[in-house]
């Protein structure tokens, strides 16, 4: 098997997985083509495993991006046909995946110069922002660093959810800063919030009730940054409250 919890720690995007998964293929075709054992040794079942899991995990996730659909090779009891077959699978994934990753490439080269742009507009003090003061970074740091580790070290929760959250609550503790261009990675844990009440109920309550701390924070930077009150509470959707009535 590909082993190191490989697969359990992939991250969502499936083109980004697809890629990832296109790289581990090719570094294992290749040190199995470079082997010196005997051919019969080389193309062994034990060597072989290894790529059949990550070729059916290539089908599902490049399955997941709309209008693909990918045909996966029969295999059977020769073992350096197998290893040819599921090559040439490989190979026409990476071909129907061109355009996705050209697509991709470009979005991540954009979004990197967004970056910059915005980086450089914080320093002049120019454009807009949602500001946190100096002991509320220091909340957010907190809070953020103690619920990874609490999600990290929880049996409560299956292992694909439990890494999903991580990277989510990774994500949110890399953007923690004094100023902030948008609050997007901080307020994709109100959804978590809710699932973990739901699914997971009583036991769950304190990483649910970290959540609600950081979401407090955050919210308070936005009611300051649009002009609301002071202290203004924090609206539920659900029945109204908090909005301005016609």
């Amino acid at each position: 098997m590909t082993g190191d919890n490989f697969l359990s720690q992939l991250p969502d995007d499936p083109t980004t997985v697809v890629h990832l998964l296109l790289h581990k293929f090719h570094e294992r075709a290749q040190k199995i083509k470079k082997s010196t054992e005997p051919v019969s040794e080389r193309y062994a079942e034990g060597n072989l495993d290894p790529l059949i899991e990550l070729m059916i995990a290539t089908k599902a996730f490049a399955e997941r991006i709309d209008g693909i659909s990918l045909k996966k090779p029969k295999l059977g009891p020769d073992g350096h046909k197998n290893f040819d077959l599921m090559a040439a699978f490989f190979d026409e994934v990476e071909k129907t995946m061109e355009p996705h990753f050209k697509a991709q490439a470009e979005k991540i080269a954009v979004e990197r110069i967004e970056r910059i742009e915005m980086e450089t507009l914080r320093r002049l003090g120019q454009g807009f922002f949602y500001e946190f003061d100096k002991a509320d970074v220091a909340k957010l740091e907190k809070l953020t660093h103690n619920l990874r580790n609490t999600v990290g070290g929880s049996n409560l929760f299956p292992a694909d959810y439990k890494h999903r959250l991580q990277m989510q609550l990774k994500k949110a503790e890399s953007e923690v800063d004094y100023r902030v261009s948008d609050l997007d990675a901080f307020w994709g844990l109100v959804a978590e919030a809710g699932v973990i009440t739901s699914k997971f109920g009583k036991e769950a309550q304190p990483v649910a009730a970290g959540i609600r701390q950081i979401i407090d924070l955050v919210w308070k930077a936005q009611a300051k940054a649009e002009g609301l009150p002071l202290g203004a509470p924090f609206p539920n959707l659900l029945n109204g409250t908090g909005t301005k009535k016609a």
